[in-house]
């Protein structure tokens, strides 16, 4: 991350790196971001280029943990840290705008600590904002099988694998891990943005949940980038910029 208009500070919370990109400038907007990476992997170049992007054009601050990964650990670990780093959010932030988005992996992560959040009778964010949302790691919806070979970035085989290890004994469609099966009618206090490109096998599930949202009385809006692929937000492509215009106004508010 460029210092020239924020500063980065890195802090342990229980353990856990937690990193805050802070705009010299004073915000009353703070957005949490959950890094993707199937669970296994930790945040990449492609999230500090996106978060850089949106922190200049929109001047939120941004809270980005580096949550525990399979196989080493479970969604239990990173579940308990997410939820307990979310209130302590929202309370240092009180009277200001609460963002909490997420790519692929940790746009799944994002609906489920909403989810959580709400069933523990917590502040919700104002806003969730999911790119290519990992949201059924059971792969069972037979749709998935007409993106198979169009999608060039993933396949339902490794994935599946990966996230068996993120579930460790909890059963994969425990709404903990495929939030898709949560009671998404919590959500009702928060507005989701979801966008998700036509040729990943993320689409069918994510669309899935965009009309479950819908019907359980949520604010959603689901964008599909035509002949696009997975997290297609962060592409530097004429594609790419316009969803991060239209996320960068999301954040603000506008």
């Amino acid at each position: 991350w460029s210092r020239s208009h924020y500063d980065v500070e890195r802090r342990e919370d229980d353990g856990m790196p937690v990193y805050y990109v802070r705009p010299y400038a004073p915000s009353d907007t703070v957005v949490i971001y959950l890094h993707g990476g199937g669970y296994v992997t930790t945040a990449s170049l492609g999230q500090s280029l996106l978060i850089d992007n949106l922190t200049r054009r929109t001047g939120a601050d941004f809270i980005v943990p580096l949550y525990p990964l399979a196989p080493h650990h479970t969604w239990v670990e990173a579940h308990r840290l997410v939820v307990g780093l979310c209130p302590r959010t929202f309370s240092e932030n009180e009277g200001g705008r609460v963002v909490l988005m997420g790519d692929s992996s940790g746009g799944g992560l994002a609906v489920v600590i909403a989810l959580s959040l709400a069933r523990l009778g917590a502040a919700q964010p104002d806003e969730l904002i999911l790119l290519s949302p990992w949201v059924d790691i059971t792969h069972t919806n037979p749709d998935i099988a007409d993106y198979v070979d169009a999608d060039p970035l993933m396949s339902p085989e490794p994935l599946t694998v990966m996230g068996e290890a993120w579930a460790g004994d909890t059963p994969t469609s425990d709404w903990h891990l495929s939030p898709i099966n949560g009671d998404l009618s919590a959500l009702r206090q928060v507005r989701v943005t979801t966008f998700v490109g036509s040729r990943e096998i993320f689409l069918p599930d994510d669309s899935l949940l965009h009309d479950r949202l819908v019907e359980a009385g949520v604010d959603s809006t689901l964008h599909i980038g035509h002949n696009l692929n997975h997290v297609y937000p962060m592409i530097p492509s004429p594609e790419g910029r316009k969803a991060r215009r239209e996320i960068a106004r999301i954040i603000s508010g506008a």
